[in-house]
């Protein structure tokens, strides 16, 4: 109890002891034995050493790097010179399991984030380790994200447009959405998540969140108009089940962001980003992965994405980017579609068309506004696909929003059967869906905006309880 007391109230040890001498005074009898003093004190730097080496990073988000060897590095330490080459995996002496039990418990006002300003920025020169290296961390699943430091365009100039962010100007200009939530909805995210592992006790399942372009691209200029998603990240893996896998797409992107993983004039990413999530979802799904060099290339020249519309900017509107997009080689696929009819509103599922056969990839011309469509045709359907790939009978749900419709394009090789569904329209029960199909894996891939928000949960809870009309 007098420990709990200590590590909890570890201030009242330095008022205790300055009230020694005087108590000493007005009780003569009383005399303190200079081994008890000696005690206090010994437990008082013990406890400044554990809360400041241990505790602390947690309570103020200040994650600390290390390699073997080398001093820590404190992330909201600026530095003058260049910090010596450093992995983005955990410190040693925390490993991602204990970090995330930490995390639970030690609950502290400071991680609520009050008006979600993001933590000071430092420069710090990262060594991009292996794919293997990323998402594995001494044998176990990596389970916090980041630190990321945006070294691509920290001075680009900024400005805000009908709710979105633009940054940069000429052939550096992006338009992008910024990011605000409270801790609250990654956790109910990460609870229907949960839920499905729970309906499914015998199934894998994966939960993948994908930040937005702003995570990698916000200049130091507007570093307060949007809010780490990489700290809600943390958030979501802290509260998932131990039996469900996190898979950290976050620093598979982080370690490419020169590349053009997201579109400059689109809200979505480009299927090169893409690519990257799926290579850290088949590392974690222990299944086999191919190279971009299994794939034909294709370019839809002269695009501009939905940030035209959006922002209503012209300098955005005349941008213009080419959508590379890529398809697999030398296997006999099949996609069976089931497309739904929405009302005028475009908000409800109002009738369907009886299952038929189709391409997954839509070939649209150069200049095409619709480029990122490619992929299945949009989001409006259940999409079966027979990959024709022999994988020891693994099947694969995909459970996702837009961002999700590049990923199965890269795993064609990984598995036999990939299901496709969007958080949006679905009519079928997901028990008797898993049952029917002898579904393997479920895959969670939503973006940052989508997994804060009420209604994309709400649809998984009602998906596990609906009865198709």
């Amino acid at each position: 109890m007098l420990l709990a007391f200590l590590l909890l109230y570890p201030c009242a040890l330095p008022a205790a002891a300055s009230t020694l001498p005087s108590v000493q005074n007005e009780r003569k009898s009383w005399k303190v034995p200079q081994r008890v003093v000696d005690f206090f004190d010994d437990m008082w730097n013990d406890t400044l050493d554990f809360f400041q080496e241990k505790v602390g990073p947690f309570f103020t988000k200040d994650r600390r790097i290390k390699k073997k060897g080398e001093p820590y590095i404190r992330k909201n330490d600026r530095l003058s010179t260049p910090a010596p080459d450093t992995s983005l995996v955990a410190a040693p002496s925390l490993t991602s399991s204990s970090a995330s039990s930490m995390r639970r418990a030690y609950r502290h006002p400071v991680l609520k984030n009050p008006g979600h300003v993001p933590p000071p920025k430092v420069i710090v020169n990262y060594t991009i380790p292996s794919p293997r290296e990323l998402f594995l961390f001494n044998g176990k699943e990596k389970r916090t994200v980041g630190p990321y430091v945006n070294t691509v365009n920290p001075d680009a100039p900024a400005r805000k447009a009908r709710r979105m962010i633009i940054a940069g100007n000429g052939n550096d200009i992006r338009a992008f959405s910024p990011f605000g939530a409270p801790y609250s909805k990654g956790r109910a995210y990460a609870e229907v998540v949960n839920a499905y592992k729970e309906a499914f006790p015998s199934v894998r399942v994966y939960c993948m969140p994908i930040p937005t372009a702003g995570e990698f691209y916000l200049p130091d200029a507007a570093s307060t108009w949007s809010s780490s998603q990489g700290d809600m990240i943390d958030v979501i893996f802290a509260a998932l089940r131990r039996d469900v896998t996190a898979v950290d797409a976050y620093d598979a992107l982080a370690s490419h962001v020169r590349e053009p993983i997201y579109s400059r004039t689109d809200h979505h990413w480009m299927p090169l980003g893409a690519y990257y999530a799926a290579e850290s979802f088949a590392v974690m799904a222990r299944v086999p992965f191919r190279s971009l060099d299994s794939y034909d290339t294709h370019v839809i020249h002269d695009f501009t994405g939905t940030m035209s519309g959006y922002t209503r900017d012209k300098k955005v509107q005349s941008t213009r980017e080419e959508f590379v997009y890529y398809t697999p080689r030398g296997l006999d696929s099949k996609t069976i579609y089931t497309v739904y009819h929405l009302d005028r509103k475009r908000r409800n599922v109002i009738s369907e068309d009886p299952p038929e056969e189709g391409d997954f990839f839509m070939h649209y011309p150069d200049g095409s506004a619709a480029a990122y469509s490619t992929f299945a045709g949009g989001d409006v359907r259940i999409v079966e696909i027979h990959t024709g790939a022999r994988t020891s009978g693994r099947r694969l749900m995909i459970l996702k929003d837009s961002f999700g419709n590049a990923v199965p394009s890269f795993l064609f090789y990984s598995f036999e059967e990939i299901h496709v569904i969007d958080c949006r329209y679905f009519l079928e029960n997901m028990k008797e869906y898993v049952s029917t199909h002898g579904i393997t894996d479920i895959l969670f891939v939503n973006n940052m905006s989508h997994v804060c928000t009420d209604a994309t949960v709400n649809s998984y809870y009602k998906y596990l309880t609906q009865t198709k009309k």
